[in-house]
């Protein structure tokens, strides 16, 4: 970040909130040396030019590019599963947990029991045209941001048009030719998940998870965060990406899943929403259903992850109720720390405590 955009945010901040640019200055040089290694796109980002927030308080926070350092205590073998979205379905079905069902994968030599296995652009055009109204959603096995994802609500082959769910139409051959080629990962088609009638009221019919995040070590069991990720507008993913997506998102009480407060944009930008900007349904309405079982799924597969100590564990609340959608090694730190909340605590301390020791 230039020196010249520092400045600009300083004084956005300082028009919101009082905070001098001075103050402000003294607060990001501490911060860069501190533990959580915080630049000042992230101080902005966060809001720790926010008064009353002490500064053993923002020093708690973790930066973006220091997550890797924060993350030491995790068993990195156990990563995997977190960036192999096929190898994260073979295990959920093994372990009887519920997730979306695999339609077909896209790939040279790779194959799920009991999906297609399309090997070149005529296998492919050839399923795509076979959906016909049958939606179904195609994302990138290896990508961790909703990067190439796309819900298809249909195919028409004759035509040779894919309608999206975004409302966008593309022609059948450049919708094949841009999930061809050979990928390292290749591609996963899974069938539709719709979302679960409670949440469709609120945030209408598309597909918006919670982000769980989970502390598990030594027979202990925390959830962290929990937080809904919200598509607005014609997004057809809910991801965060740092807040560069407009989407916006919301902070969920962990015990109950009732949405305590719903929000858009990061840093200065950053504003609380009542509504559904595109249903204008309040979002106090929401209580997630069956809360329990859903976090209890999770609980259930921390336990046979025991070398992520800290995940971000992915869930929606569909019609056939809450799937495990993936596992986030190592998971982003911006989101969970937008509403004041640092990482860092007793637990993280813990942990890397027996880091050193070891």
């Amino acid at each position: 970040m230039s020196l010249a955009g520092i400045i600009a945010l300083a004084r956005r901040a300082k028009a919101q909130t009082g905070r001098g640019l001075f103050q402000q200055f003294v607060d990001m040089a501490v911060l860069r040396k501190g533990p959580g290694r915080i630049r000042p796109e992230a101080y902005f980002k966060y809001r720790l030019y926010t008064p009353g927030l002490p500064m053993e308080r923002k020093l708690r926070f973790v930066d973006e590019w220091a997550r890797p350092r924060f993350y030491s205590f995790d068993d990195r073998r156990f990563y995997a599963i977190g960036t192999d979205k096929l190898l994260f379905y073979t295990m959920m079905r093994a372990w009887k947990l519920p997730a979306p069902r695999v339609l077909a994968v896209i790939h040279p030599w790779r194959v799920f029991a009991g999906a297609a296995s399309l090997r070149d652009s005529a296998a492919i055009r050839a399923f795509f045209a076979q959906r016909g109204n049958d939606p179904f959603f195609i994302k990138r096995v290896d990508d961790i941001r909703g990067r190439g994802a796309a819900l298809v609500r249909c195919v028409d082959a004759a035509a040779g048009i894919v309608s999206l769910g975004s409302g966008e139409a593309v022609p059948l051959d450049d919708f094949v030719a841009r999930h061809s080629g050979t990928r390292d990962g290749g591609f996963v088609v899974q069938e539709l998940a719709r979302p679960h009638p409670d949440v469709a009221a609120v945030i209408g019919d598309r597909l918006a998870t919670v982000r769980v995040m989970t502390f598990a070590h030594e027979g202990t069991f925390k959830v962290k965060r929990a937080l809904l990720r919200i598509p607005v507008g014609t997004s057809m993913t809910d991801n965060f990406a740092g807040g560069i997506t407009g989407n916006a998102y919301a902070a969920i009480d962990p015990d109950t899943g009732k949405l305590t407060a719903a929000t858009r944009g990061t840093g200065p930008d950053q504003h609380a929403l009542e509504c559904h900007p595109d249903t204008g349904v309040p979002f106090a309405r929401l209580t997630l259903p069956d809360w329990e079982k859903a976090i209890a799924d999770i609980r259930r597969a921390t336990s046979y992850l025991p070398g992520l100590k800290f995940a971000g564990w992915d869930l929606a609340f569909t019609d056939q109720g809450p799937m495990l959608i993936e596992v986030n090694a190592a998971p982003g730190v911006i989101l969970p720390q937008l509403y004041l909340e640092p990482l860092m605590d007793a637990d993280t301390d813990a942990l890397h405590a027996l880091g050193k020791a070891a």
